[in-house]
């Protein structure tokens, strides 16, 4: 009960980390362009038509960096599936312990341009982690051999009571 207990409050505290130190920008971006966020920087690089197995979609390229050294490349996607046409967002996210940055390509504007949005949100993981924990904790007071014993005794008590045998 006690990990059940201290899951909540990783949650708690993921939850609150991440809405207190998050951030979002929508930002018009050409090819060369760069925005800041968190302390990292993504250069937009251009957009790349591609055909899916059963979409087209223009694809982003992103370069995200931290003091000048390239961390990644991403991403994001727009796609238009050729059953519905209904456009659809692939998110680039790049991820690690201690924080997630997402990138999602908007629409295309004048000039090559495109509306890009940027999320950064620190202490993601630390609302997994305390899922994790939380359940972990329900599984062992569940697998608590205690809690079956106390439940045995309350049957023989009602038993007992009720002028039944207890065998």
């Amino acid at each position: 009960m006690h990990l059940a207990h201290l899951g909540i409050a990783v949650f708690v505290a993921g939850v609150t980390l991440v809405m207190g130190y998050e951030t979002e920008q929508d930002v018009r971006m050409t090819p060369g362009s760069t925005v800041s966020t968190g302390g990292y920087d993504l250069k937009f690089l251009g957009v790349n038509k591609a055909q899916g197995p059963n979409y087209i979609a223009e694809i982003g390229d992103i370069e995200l960096s931290r003091d000048g050294q390239i961390l990644r490349l991403l991403h994001p996607e727009k796609r238009s599936y050729i059953s519905s046409e209904m456009p659809m967002t692939e998110a680039a996210i790049d991820a690690n312990g201690l924080r997630h940055v997402y990138v999602a390509l908007g629409e295309p504007l004048a000039d090559g341009a495109w509306s890009v949005r940027v999320y950064y949100k620190p202490f993601v993981d630390w609302i997994w982690i305390g899922c994790i924990l939380m359940a972990l904790g329900g599984l062992l007071a569940i697998s608590d051999r205690r809690y079956r014993l106390k439940k045995r005794r309350e049957r023989k008590a009602v038993l007992v009571a009720a002028g039944g045998t207890t065998a």
